[in-house]
């Protein structure tokens, strides 16, 4: 079985996510970016310091949490 990158899985369902939400807040795309990053980095904050890379990497599972989440 052909495994099928991630992003032609959850892109498709990710700009319809968006561009509906664009639609109901009148947000534009960077602030609704900014505003799921926040709230995901927010519920799932550790009490160390991150480094830049781990802190990075928590915005890249964020993002993705929030496609698969839909």
């Amino acid at each position: 079985m052909k495994k099928v990158p991630i992003c032609t899985r959850i892109l498709p369902e990710w700009e319809r996510e968006i561009s509906r939400l664009i639609e109901s807040t009148g947000l534009n795309r960077s602030e609704i970016l900014e505003d799921a990053i926040a709230l995901y980095l927010k519920k799932t904050r550790r009490t160390k310091s991150l480094s830049r890379i781990e802190a990075l990497e928590r915005r890249v599972d964020a993002i993705a949490a929030l496609v698969v989440k839909g």
